[in-house]
């Protein structure tokens, strides 16, 4: 894969549950993408701060140091062309506020049907 291509696929995965994050990571990678996890709002923060452009980013709600809203919000502050989904474990997005205020591009409801992330994350890269 040329290099410019494997730049272009980095994904920020933001999920603080590590087998998780290994799951999500071994799947994206199978698929070509260079994922990036992180396991807090925080560790997400300083990977955007200090450089980290993502393609995509996959990030969850419930994080122990803050909401996942906080990394969508300095994402689009950012870069509002960069697609973010946001996984939770709560079917109703009003259970969310800060999603009502920023909304994702995409919302998944854990458990994560990786065969649609993976599909939905190919046709917004």
């Amino acid at each position: 894969m040329p290099a410019a291509q494997a730049i272009a696929l980095r994904t920020l995965v933001v999920e603080d549950d590590a087998d998780t994050c290994e799951m999500l990571s071994r799947a994206l990678q199978a698929e070509g993408f260079h994922p990036e996890c992180a396991s807090s709002a925080g560790a997400a923060l300083v990977k955007l701060e200090t450089g980290l452009t993502p393609a995509a980013a996959i990030i969850d709600m419930r994080l122990p140091d803050a909401s996942g809203g906080t990394v969508l919000w300095r994402i689009r502050r950012r870069d509002r062309t960069i697609p973010v989904a946001v996984v939770t474990g709560l079917r109703d997005a009003a259970s969310h506020p800060e999603i009502l205020r920023e909304p994702p591009d995409r919302l998944f409801t854990k458990p994560v049907d990786l065969v649609e992330l993976i599909a939905w994350l190919k046709s917004v890269t």
